[in-house]
């Protein structure tokens, strides 16, 4: 099962509640929050991409691939761009289009890491 989360931009307000501990759509993010590239920028794995990804949907994979590591990511893309566009993943809630189109942004760009 994989299930993947959208990344926004943190406001004042959500960085408020994040480092209150409150904000449970930042909790459940990734082990780290990294500023993410501006629409027109080129999109990096670390700062764009690997934030879309939660530790509990990295656990849910590994038997498989590593939704934290660069290659394992660039290898799949194509299959986990697939799944979130057939509706198949995430099992609890679609990611919105401003994410799907980031993901497929950085599959057409090449993968960059």
């Amino acid at each position: 099962m994989l299930t993947l989360v959208r990344a926004e931009p943190v406001t004042d307000k959500r960085a408020v509640r994040s480092i209150q501990g409150t904000d449970p759509a930042i909790s459940m993010k990734g082990e780290q929050d990294v500023p993410s590239s501006t629409e027109g920028d080129e999109l990096s794995f670390e700062q764009d991409i690997k934030p879309l990804f939660r530790t509990k949907d990295r656990a849910a994979m590994l038997t498989r691939f590593d939704l934290f590591d660069h290659a394992d990511v660039s290898e799949h893309a194509d299959a986990i761009i697939g799944s979130l566009l057939s509706g198949r993943m995430p099992c609890d809630g679609a990611w919105p289009e401003a994410d799907l189109e980031k993901l497929q942004r950085w599959i057409d760009m090449g993968k960059p890491a």
